[in-house]
């Protein structure tokens, strides 16, 4: 059967090569520490923002569920830690992940969200 421009595929052309799988990451106390360490060590080496706004959200979004991994208060002080490089870093209110926000107390900066009910 021909497409609308006129290429018609050869048997088995679609699927020649099988789709490579890799096994998913499983995660234990010791890689979420390592992952928690190195973001905070990448924001300590900053004098600005290391990250784009994407990456920000991620960092902030994943952060705190990163620090729950992580027992005996590690995982606050690290979570504690991390706040204290954004406040220093001056993390833009209107780019960290709405969680953040919440947890931390942060005015939104989105004009269209009300902070009290009417």
């Amino acid at each position: 059967m021909d497409d609308l421009f006129g290429h018609v595929p050869q048997k088995g052309e679609l699927f020649q090569e099988p789709m490579p799988v890799t096994a998913p990451i499983v995660h234990t106390p010791e890689t979420v520490r390592a992952l928690c360490e190195a973001t905070l060590a990448e924001a300590r080496a900053a004098t600005t923002m290391p990250w784009t706004p994407r990456q920000l959200r991620r960092n902030t979004a994943g952060f705190p569920f990163w620090a729950e991994w992580l027992k005996n208060g590690e995982g606050d002080r690290l979570l504690a830690e991390f706040k204290a490089e954004m406040d220093r870093l001056e993390a833009p209110v209107d780019q960290v992940a709405p969680n953040w926000r919440e947890m931390w107390g942060l005015e939104s900066a989105d004009p269209h969200q009300s902070s009290s009910a009417a």
